[in-house]
């Protein structure tokens, strides 16, 4: 049985790229390209290339990159803005480009509440009253 899954650009693995766990859900419907191997020979990548994962805004879906992906289905930008991002010109190439808006907004709204009430009940200032001699730096 062939094996159809699509490919997939991606900037790196790892600490300065895509997290290994990610890159292991992406694997299971994708096959993987990093940006390195792929600038080694564009010409024999490039066409079979449908998705760009972004990830802290790279690879950057520039000109250059876009030129030599002439199979480009999707950017999926993986942050919540795309002010990055030149959606027109990328939708010019009959690409899609995708994000995930609002993945944070329960999260920022509880952190918000939780400074205002620490600020409030100054939390901070009586945890340093309660034991001043205490060395946190051991449990």
């Amino acid at each position: 049985m062939a094996d159809n899954k699509p490919w997939v650009l991606i900037s790196e693995v790892g600490d300065k790229g895509v997290h290994e766990d990610v890159v292991d859900i992406i694997s299971q419907h994708f096959h993987i390209i990093c940006l390195k191997e792929f600038l080694q020979n564009p010409a024999l990548h490039g066409p079979k290339i449908q998705g760009l994962f972004m990830w802290y805004y790279s690879p950057a879906a520039e000109p250059s990159l876009m030129s030599c992906l002439p199979s480009l289905k999707v950017i999926a930008n993986g942050g919540v803005g795309i002010d990055h991002l030149d959606v027109p010109y990328i939708n010019s190439f009959g690409v899609k480009v995708t994000n995930t808006p609002g993945v944070v907004s329960d999260a920022t709204a509880d952190m918000a509440m939780a400074l205002l009430l620490a600020s409030a009940r100054k939390v901070l200032e009586g945890e340093s009253n309660t034991f001043p001699s205490y060395n946190y730096s051991h449990s």
